[in-house]
């Protein structure tokens, strides 16, 4: 089994998650499939792009999709990866 089945979702903080959303809405062109207080997500071109409602201006980040994630987790543990957060 691999551990990565591929990337799934790039995600950026939004301070102002509706102006945020506004504007990523008139950028891209497109509505956002899911638009609710706590996560804002697009398709864009197949992949994801949320937007988190976080006042760190410097959070971002992707999430990859796996087939297990004790599996995966385990996997990159062995490689020398450092737990910060146990999966969930």
């Amino acid at each position: 089994m691999k551990p990565l089945l591929g990337l799934s979702t790039a995600f950026y903080a939004a301070p102002d998650i509706h102006a945020t959303r506004d504007w990523y809405t008139r950028a891209l062109g497109i509505e956002p499939y899911f638009d609710q207080p706590f996560y804002v997500g697009y398709n864009v071109g197949g992949y994801e792009l949320g937007l988190v409602p976080d006042e760190a201006l410097n959070t971002s980040g992707v999430a990859w999709g796996v087939e297990d994630i004790r599996v995966a987790h385990d996997h990159f543990l062995q490689f020398g990866a450092v737990e910060t957060a146990a999966p969930h």
